[in-house]
C-alpha cells in the first residue's frame, strides 16, 4: 500500500484575510487623503456610517469617533470577506484553470454590479463623495488585493495564460 504525502497547502483564510486588510487599508488611506484635501478628515467614513446606521443624508454629516469606528469595523469585515473569496479564487487557478477564467470575470462583473449598486441605491452619498473617488477606491482596492494575491500563488498567472490560450 502506497502512502499519498499531503503538500501543505497554503491557508486561503489567511491569505484572503490580508488580502482583505490590504484591500480595506488602500481604501481607507485614499479617502483620509481626500478628506484631508476637502478639510474634513474622516468625512466619508462619518457620511457613510449615518447613511447606514441613522439614515442620516449628506446635508447631516456628524464627523464622530463612533462613526468612524462603526463604519471602519464594517469596512474590514466586508473587505475580510471579499478577500477571503478572492483567495478562493487564486486557488482555484492553480486546481482547475479553466473556472480561474469563470470566476475571474465573475469577479470583475461583481464588482461593477457593486458599483452600480452604489450609485443607485445612494446617488446623494455617492454624488458628495464624488464618483470619480468611489471608482477610484473600487479599482485601487482590487489592485492590491490581486498584486498581494500574485505574490502569494505565482503560479496563477501562468495557469490562467494557459488556460486562456486555450
Amino acid at each position: 500500500m502506497t502512502e499519498q504525502l499531503d503538500t501543505p497547502s497554503r491557508p486561503i483564510a489567511q491569505d484572503g484575510a490580508m488580502a482583505g486588510l490590504l484591500g480595506a487599508g488602500l481604501v481607507a488611506v485614499l479617502f483620509f487623503f481626500l478628506d484631508t484635501v476637502r478639510e474634513e478628515a474622516f468625512y466619508t467614513p462619518s457620511l457613510l456610517a449615518g447613511w447606514l446606521f441613522d439614515g442620516a443624508g449628506p446635508t447631516h454629516v456628524v464627523i464622530s469617533t463612533k462613526n468612524v469606528l462603526a463604519y471602519s469595523g464594517l469596512h474590514v469585515i466586508l473587505f475580510l470577506i471579499a478577500g477571503v473569496c478572492l483567495a478562493w479564487v487564486f486557488r482555484e487557478f492553480n486546481d482547475n484553470p479553466h473556472f480561474g477564467i469563470i470566476y475571474l470575470l465573475l469577479y470583475v462583473m461583481l464588482v461593477a454590479i457593486l458599483f452600480g449598486l452604489q450609485i443607485a441605491m445612494m446617488p446623494d452619498i455617492v454624488g458628495a463623495i464624488g464618483t470619480w473617488a468611489v471608482a477610484a477606491g473600487n479599482i485601487l482596492a482590487s489592485v492590491g488585493m490581486f498584486a498581494f494575491l500574485l505574490h502569494r500563488y505565482p503560479d496563477s498567472l501562468a495557469s490562467l495564460r494557459e488556460a486562456w490560450s486555450e
